[in-house]
């Protein structure tokens, strides 16, 4: 498990609230170790992988499966839709 910290504010990706419903909002949040703000890398392929929220088990994804910008990230089941996937892409 990890705790995802921005660079800028030096806190931490979390679920809302420590909400562990689906569709809930991901904020930045003082970094204290709870499992809101602690996440689990999960392989899909070797190049791309999923965020998963320790606290409850759902995946960071886009709200609706959105592809514009300014989307908000929530939390939701890791059923495969392609909105849950991650790939690290260096040098830009």
């Amino acid at each position: 498990m990890v705790e995802i910290t921005n660079l800028n504010s030096g806190l931490c990706l979390t679920i809302a609230g420590g909400n562990t419903e689906r569709n809930i909002e991901s904020v930045q949040y003082t970094c204290d170790g709870d499992a809101s703000r602690r996440w689990r890398y999960t392989a899909v392929d070797a190049t791309t992988f999923r965020l998963v929220n320790a606290h409850r088990g759902l995946c960071l994804t886009i709200a609706g499966g959105g592809t514009g910008r300014y989307t908000t990230a929530v939390q939701f089941l890791c059923d495969g839709d392609p909105s849950r996937d991650r790939k690290i892409i260096s040098g830009r």
